[in-house]
């Protein structure tokens, strides 16, 4: 795979994430918490699939971003599932 690819292929599944995450926050305000709780999930599994995509030339800091992202994500994708399990 080249170098392009890769990249390409990151960057569309950070979109991606951020519209699955996007997706879960208005599916919570409508009351739907289980459903939240799944478009949240596959947001962090987006995140995680990003941050595992082979890239020997990307930087540090981007490499960083996505660790930080995907962590950030864990516990607000833990967070709107135990709340789903109240509501």
């Amino acid at each position: 795979m080249t170098q392009p690819e890769t990249h390409l292929r990151a960057t569309l599944l950070g979109f991606l994430a951020l519209a699955f995450l996007s997706l879960a926050i208005w599916k919570l305000t409508q009351g739907n918490a289980l459903e939240a709780a799944g478009h949240s999930l596959v947001a962090t599994l987006a995140v995680l699939a990003a941050l595992l995509v082979n890239d020997p030339h990307r930087p540090r800091t981007t490499q960083l971003r996505l660790f930080v992202t995907a962590m950030v994500l864990v516990p607000i994708t833990l967070g709107i599932f135990i709340a789903s399990l109240f509501f």
